[in-house]
């Protein structure tokens, strides 16, 4: 009996490397500071729900339809949560009390590389209203924006998901209501 054992233990080491894959700790990312000038709005998002197929880990559309999600590659939050932090980092909060204060609430569709397009996809729908006039029912403004990427790599996903919320920013100032 105990040969046996030892004969398992022994054909299981052998094929380690066949079995067993290496190793490989899970790289997460963020996203970078903004690549264009900070709009000077008072204005913060209060939320931007995620109702996208995305979740923590990065994905990739493929042109089979099929939806690939990266097992060693994640965001360090949720789309949503990223998305409505990457925003507020790019809204220079006025100090002034002064100066009325615009809320953004946002839908995220889309938060993925697209393999056919060759380009990060950042889609959903948006808000942007007063603070004391918010709510009741809100138009929201679609917007698709597609930065290309010739290939799914981590770190550049992340640089052009960067732009994608930077170019939402500024849409959303571009959006606001003028208010004095």
């Amino acid at each position: 009996m105990k040969s046996w054992i030892a004969a398992s233990i022994a054909v299981l080491l052998a094929a380690g490397g066949c079995v067993f894959k290496e190793y490989r700790e899970t790289a997460e990312y963020d996203l970078a500071p903004a690549a264009a000038p900070t709009v000077v709005r008072n204005i913060s998002v209060m939320e931007f729900r995620n109702e996208s197929t995305s979740g923590p880990r990065m994905q990739r559309l493929l042109a089979s339809g099929q939806v690939e999600r990266d097992p060693y590659n994640r965001w360090v939050l949720e789309p949503g949560e990223l998305v409505g932090r990457g925003l507020n980092s790019r809204f220079d909060r006025e100090k002034s009390a002064a100066a009325p204060r615009l809320l953004v609430r946002g839908k995220l569709r889309v938060f993925e590389y697209d393999a056919t397009g060759k380009c990060f996809r950042l889609a959903g729908a948006f808000y942007v209203g007063e603070a004391d006039k918010f709510g009741g029912t809100p138009e929201y403004i679609d917007f698709d924006i597609r930065v290309p990427q010739q290939e799914f790599a981590p770190a550049r996903i992340a640089a052009a998901a960067s732009i994608a919320v930077t170019e939402l920013a500024l849409r959303i100032d571009a959006a606001a209501p003028k208010v004095k």
